[in-house]
């Protein structure tokens, strides 16, 4: 039995509490089952009525008190245990919306508990009511059910359940109507919900999750609007592009959501035009820059801000999958195990030119202890030869990027490093994942040293599922121009760019994107570090990550 937002569940107390101060409607939660409470089942509903004799058989004897029992034909009375469809009461519309498939469901609405089950059969649900919901105060919004099919535990979106919730479009609008419908059908199917779907004019709930070209902002014709306010989801887009809208935003919001799916009101989180950097609490402001290095391979140099107006400078490469491309592990080339020279990006990349290579972009790598001989923190595999510190594959919570012989792309943990490093071509590493699955990696929660939780120049590399790699670097500690960004900042951009794994590569003074442009390698990127005379200049490293054309 998979238990739902229950009032067993401590970290979403606050949950609890909606129903009653939603702006959807609500009442103030007020008690326990006692001897004010009725009964009543689903009139016509033979199984229902069985049931509702159960229930009161159960509060018998575990509270002694007897309750009558009744139809919902009856007048409805001021605290009920309602069993089935019933009709005609308060919250029986909402309490028919929440997830039950092939189930059954036990919930608080207000003073009422609901009691439903689409298996026509009661008895693991009078079960769940009598182990959770006799003897102890009941919390407004408490839920137990079967809904173990469910790819996401539960949903409350800006201050209210999403069973609270109405989907609704413009009137007329035919494309925003389709893609409401296609946000119905996918929260039914993955949290379970069914949630109507209506235009603007149609009376509805108070609730809404808005999908349509109202806005209230101005919006290019390619971009994208979410708007998050209290009991108000906006998914704000034209009826050329809705479809894709709500598609990226299920992919942003909803399917990258683990567990509980919670959408704030939040001042972090109220507009942005290209949501793909709402995730970090940044909004995209401007695009500075942006080229075709060559055929599938994509750079931008774009600007954010966060809500205080901190800006963040950021450059960003795409190699497409399929494209005449591949990527080399690369370093100072007379680097050696027992010599390890550092060269800055730009150089190591010339080297290549030099060898007949035709770079297209390059990145710093790994980490590496410049205090300890410049020996690499994890794996170093260049062109198959292995310059890895321990001479195989580095230290446990490590994560890497590599290349296999094979030429498949590969961004991993010290576990799954460990088992193919010997079928690499090209490697390195790093101190830990920011994505696996699409799913935020342990180093977004875990960042407790100070260098994880500040903002500092950042490097990242990112594969999607599709196998289109992507390169970011940030830059930082420059007020006014960029401060940078923190790891879980960095990993929720990389997954906002649609990467599916992502590593944190060496970052701070190292960060450095290095890109062909004009037939010449050009540091596009502004270095922290500084020279004697104050001048910004890139970091010699020990390694860098390498893309040249096939």
């Amino acid at each position: 039995m998979k238990k739902i937002v229950s009032a067993l569940v401590a970290s979403l107390t606050a949950f609890a509490l909606l129903f009653g101060i939603s702006a959807c409607g609500g009442k103030e939660p007020q008690r326990e089952i006692g001897e004010d409470y009725v009964i009543v089942y689903a009139s016509g509903d033979m199984r229902a009525s069985g049931a509702a004799g159960s229930v009161a058989a159960a509060v018998k004897e575990s509270l002694g008190a007897e309750l009558p029992v009744r139809s919902d034909s009856s007048a409805a009375a001021e605290k009920e245990i309602l069993v089935g469809a019933v009709q005609g009461r308060e919250y029986s519309d909402y309490a028919a919306r929440m997830p039950k498939k092939g189930g059954w469901y036990v919930g608080v609405f207000g003073d009422d508990v609901y009691i439903q089950t689409d298996s026509g059969s009661y008895d693991d649900a009078v079960r769940a009511f009598a182990s959770y919901f006799l003897g102890v105060p009941l919390e407004d919004g408490a839920n137990v059910s079967s809904s173990g099919d469910y790819a996401v535990d539960g949903m409350t979106l800006c201050g209210s359940p999403a069973g609270f919730y109405d989907i609704v479009y413009p009137f007329a609008d035919v494309a925003a109507r389709s893609a409401a419908e296609d946000l119905s059908a996918w929260i039914l199917e993955n949290v379970g919900y069914e949630l109507p779907v209506r235009d603007e004019n149609t009376e509805g709930s108070a609730c809404e999750l808005f999908v349509g070209a109202e806005y209230g902002g101005t919006l290019a014709a390619d971009e994208y609007a979410a708007v998050f306010s209290e009991n108000s989801v906006k998914i704000a887009a034209e009826s050329g592009i809705v479809e894709d809208a709500v598609a990226s935003f299920i992919t942003r919001f909803f399917a990258a959501g683990e567990g509980d799916i919670v959408l704030s009101a939040s001042a972090e989180a109220q507009v942005c035009k290209c949501w793909e950097y709402l995730a970090t609490g940044l909004e995209k402001v401007q695009t500075l820059e942006n080229a075709q290095v060559a055929e599938g391979v994509s750079y931008e140099k774009f600007r954010m801000e966060d809500g205080s107006g901190n800006a963040v400078t950021a450059f960003m490469l795409v190699a497409e999958a399929g494209a005449d491309w591949r990527v080399r592990a690369a370093t100072h080339p007379g680097y050696t195990a027992s010599d390890r020279l550092l060269s800055t990006v730009q150089n190591t990349a010339q080297s290549l030119e030099d060898e007949g290579e035709t770079v297209l972009f390059a990145c710093n790598g790994g980490f590496f202890r410049a205090n300890r001989g410049n020996i690499p923190e994890s794996v170093l595999i260049r062109d198959g030869e292995n310059l890895s510190a321990t001479g195989s594959y580095g230290e446990e919570g490590h994560g890497f990027f590599g290349v296999t012989k094979s030429g498949e792309i590969v961004i991993g943990t010290y576990e799954e490093l460990g088992r193919i490093w010997q079928d690499l071509q090209q490697a390195v590493g790093s101190r830990g994942l920011l994505l696996q699955d699409g799913k935020l990696y342990d180093i977004c929660y875990g960042a407790s040293d100070a260098l994880g939780e500040s903002r500092h120049p950042r490097t990242a590399v990112g594969l999607r599922e599709n196998g289109d790699l992507v390169f970011v670097v940030a830059d930082g500690r420059q007020a006014g121009y960029s401060v940078g960004l923190n790891l879980c900042d960095l990993a929720k951009l990389m997954r906002s760019l649609g990467a599916a794994d992502a590593l944190n590569l060496d970052g701070g003074g190292s960060s450095s994107f290095v890109l062909r442009e004009n037939g010449a390698l050009t540091l596009k990127n502004s270095p922290s570090d500084l020279d004697g005379s104050g001048n910004r200049i890139a970091r010699a490293v020990g390694d860098c990550l390498v893309l040249v054309a096939a």
